[in-house]
């Protein structure tokens, strides 16, 4: 049985990679959602990694054998540190800002290893160049203008209002519930006083379980006003990234350049693969393998540093119960949804990106992907309201033409070069 892409052409590389860009645009979405919980980045990237690998089988429908390659393992492995990195900067510095900086930095490890290095076919070296230049200088300019100020872009993580004012409200019904059904019952006891015996004590039982119902509801209540308060972040608060203090934002695009460094450069190995006969859709599952594997070393990598503070402490009791208390939490409830939603997104993006970089090359099809920027930047001028102002708005959609106009320049070399050799 033949595989669906056996007859697959640079036609198929275009197609994968608008889908893949697409997908991609769209996968922060989920991601963002999540900005008001304190999630590690390892944690939604497990979740991301976990989908991918599930979800990668059913190249098997199309006639896909089943088939590994260790070039996949260190693509994955790359993929996870840069992916881990990206989620860090969208919930830091926002969607379109971060997305921009990642896409403009693999556009420029694309041409270097494309191009300069892989010399993949193109028409003209210098007019390969200049669309290079379009497409970065556009997604560079919608990336600028896409960056919101200091203090909207701080602003824009903390909570909704409402959702402080629903626990007000519900704090006040409850503690208003709970106090009326106290009286009523402190009512009975002193009108079973004067009564039989059974009476008093069924009353003061019926007290008690009222004292016991307020102390849990109260301490509910405490629960949900920290995690609230846990969630909204300090407007003015900076971290610490490898022992340098910067603002959030600074540290977000930090993990925007890392990711653009690791993921523009974890599609690299497919180029000896396809050598040897593991190149398209052959190549999607020892990806997510590899991926899956190197996600559980870092994991490994993370409990063992986690275990050697706990160690440090010297603090009584079981070493491997502090270790396992100081790890992040899943938030199973909350992160399911937009977890598997990003992670079945993000398998969608990888699988175009692996086509598109298959049939177009690493220079040319790798950085059609990159015009993802189109659609995050959407998502986050419209839907976020990351960007105000006309004429920021105006500067990104001018900078998103320059940006097609180098898509398309990139597409005149290409078939101008197939031409050239047929």
């Amino acid at each position: 049985m033949g595989s669906v892409f056996d007859n697959c052409n640079d036609s198929c590389g275009w197609v994968a990679g608008i889908v893949a860009a697409v997908a991609y645009g769209c996968f922060g979405v989920p991601i963002k959602e999540t900005a008001h919980l304190d999630v590690h980045p390892l944690i939604l990237q497990s979740y991301k990694t976990g989908t991918m690998f599930v979800c990668c089988w059913w190249v098997m429908s199309m006639g896909v054998d089943v088939s590994f390659t260790p070039w996949g393992i260190l693509s994955g492995f790359l993929w996870v540190l840069g992916g881990t990195a990206g989620i860090y900067a969208i919930r830091l510095a926002g969607m379109a800002v971060s997305v921009g900086t990642w896409a403009s930095v693999m556009i420029c490890v694309n041409f270097v290893w494309g191009i300069l290095i892989f010399r993949e076919p193109v028409a003209s070296i210098y007019g390969t160049m200049g669309a290079f230049g379009l497409l970065g200088c556009g997604l560079v300019g919608m990336s600028w203008n896409a960056s919101p100020p200091q203090r909207s872009a701080e602003r824009s993580q903390l909570i909704p209002s409402t959702s402080t004012e629903r626990l007000k409200v519900e704090e006040t019904t409850a503690s208003g519930v709970v106090s009326k059904r106290r009286q009523v019952d402190k009512r009975r006891v002193e009108l079973a006083g004067s009564g039989d015996q059974a009476a008093t004590e069924e009353a003061h039982q019926a007290l008690t379980r009222s004292n016991s119902y307020d102390s849990v509801q109260e301490g509910i209540n405490k629960d949900d006003a920290d995690d609230d308060n846990y969630d909204t972040p300090n407007p003015s608060s900076r971290v610490m990234l490898l022992g340098v203090n910067m603002t959030r934002h600074q540290a977000g695009l930090c993990g925007a350049v890392f990711n653009g460094i690791m993921s523009g450069s974890s599609l690299l190995p497919l180029h000896f693969a396809k050598k040897q006969g593991f190149g398209g859709a052959r190549y999607m599952i020892s990806y997510s393998t590899g991926a899956l594997l190197s996600n559980g070393i870092i994991w490994c990598c993370f409990v063992g540093m986690k275990w050697r503070e706990v160690s440090a402490t010297n603090v009584p009791g079981s070493v491997a119960m502090q270790t396992y208390a100081s790890l992040p939490s899943w938030h199973c409830k909350k992160l399911w949804l937009p977890g598997v939603t990003a992670g079945l997104l993000l398998t969608i993006a990888m699988f175009g990106t692996i086509l598109s970089t298959t049939y177009l090359g690493q220079g040319i099809g790798n950085s059609i992907v990159q015009s993802k920027i189109l659609i995050s930047g959407l998502w986050g001028i419209f839907w976020y309201k990351e960007v105000s102002g006309l004429g920021k708005i105006v500067k990104w959609f001018i900078s998103a033409a320059l940006s097609v106009m180098g898509i398309i320049c990139l597409s005149y070399e290409r078939l101008h070069a197939i031409h050239k050799e047929g």
